[in-house]
């Protein structure tokens, strides 16, 4: 019987990882930078380089601004194109929820956040595990939460802090 402490959950002790960062600038400006690097056009041929050095774990994210345009409403086309990349690939996914981006109409202190990133975080596993009943889903709720925790608190640098210091 296998010890789950011992048991790597990996598929690979190196990783890839692909930029997937949908924030709003300190101007209220969305940097969405799947479409910056070109990497969704250019997915396949990453995860077959990937392969070639037997690289087998990446680290993605769905965009939560991208996949959430309406409250509550989500478009999983783009994390459908990637899931189905990953499985051509043989490619292990680990999935950011929030990677410094959120919707238009939220900000980290709205009374509201933490009920639309639990909702978000609901609808993601239940359309993954509608795609991909098996197998473990590996998720990063919050991409470097210290550093962002530290960034609003310390700095008051994330919008909409610094909407303030950029003139909106």
């Amino acid at each position: 019987m296998q010890n789950n402490l011992t048991t790597n959950p990996f598929a690979s002790f190196w990783w890839g990882g692909y930029e997937c960062t949908d924030q709003l600038n300190a101007f209220g400006n969305r940097v969405d930078f799947l479409p910056l690097t070109g990497h969704l056009p250019l997915i396949d041929q990453d995860y077959a380089d990937l392969g070639q050095l037997k690289v087998k774990t990446v680290r993605e994210g769905i965009r939560w601004a991208m996949i959430e345009k309406t409250p509550y409403q989500y478009d999983w086309s783009t994390v459908k194109l990637m899931l189905d990349a990953g499985e051509r690939h043989g490619i292990q996914q680990v999935w950011d929820i929030c990677h410094f981006g959120y919707p238009d109409d939220l900000t980290p202190l709205h009374p509201m956040f933490a009920r639309r990133f639990a909702a978000v975080c609901r609808a993601f596993v239940d359309f993954y595990r509608s795609v991909r009943p098996e197998g473990t889903l590996i998720v990063t709720p919050i991409n470097e939460v210290s550093f962002m925790s530290w960034l609003g608190g310390m700095c008051a640098a994330p919008p909409p802090t610094a909407w303030a210091r950029a003139g909106k």
